[in-house]
């Protein structure tokens, strides 16, 4: 059987990675930060810095890897607010372009691409964000509300977005996304948390 190493198990990436290979028969080791990065698909989880050469000489002295898969995320090092804002311009500029997209132009495809990409790059530092702002023992509670929050507010966003589409068109439903992105994104960049 083969061992893989997959640092940034708990991101999006590294979730999805960690269950195809164990769907292909792989022993899946995790290397994470923090106690809350721990899904289903991973066999052994190794908790340490990825920055930090003794736990990785401890690490590599004790199982051999056929593979290292590096997804660490890069807001561990720059953080996460610098890190979510930057996803976050993306999402303001993907839904500024959609709005001048022609859907029979070959741009709309590119631009699909580079919304999975911001969709990759932040959620797994969204969480990460939630887990950083809370308790270790209020952790559970606030990816509750998180979730929920988050859940809960896709309904109406989806409403007013099909609205203003089927009222005023493609470019007034992506305009308004963009502006409340822009809003969203603001206020991001002006919450201040030392742990962020």
């Amino acid at each position: 059987m083969k061992t893989a190493l997959i640092t940034g198990a708990a991101g999006y990436l590294g979730s999805h990675l960690a269950k195809s290979l164990k769907k292909s028969g792989w022993k899946v080791v995790g290397l994470g930060h923090k106690r809350h990065t721990m899904n289903q698909y991973i066999d052994i989880m190794h908790y340490a810095d990825v920055r930090n050469m003794d736990d990785l000489d401890d690490l590599f002295s004790k199982i051999k890897f056929d593979a290292v898969f590096h997804l660490a995320a890069l807001s561990d090092k720059y953080g996460r607010l610098k890190f979510l804002a930057l996803g976050w311009t993306a999402y303001v500029l993907f839904y500024l372009f959609m709005a001048q997209a022609n859907s029979l132009n070959f741009t709309i495809w590119i631009l699909f691409g580079f919304y999975g990409l911001f969709k990759a790059a932040t959620e797994g530092v969204e969480r990460a964000f939630v887990a950083d702002l809370t308790k270790v023992n209020q952790r559970g509670t606030a990816f509750g509300w998180f979730n929920l929050i988050t859940g809960f507010m896709l309904f109406p966003a989806s409403f007013i977005f099909g609205f203003l589409y089927e009222s005023y068109g493609v470019q007034i439903a992506f305009l308004f996304s963009a502006i409340s992105s822009i809003i969203a994104l603001v206020i991001l960049v002006t919450c201040k948390n030392k742990r962020a």
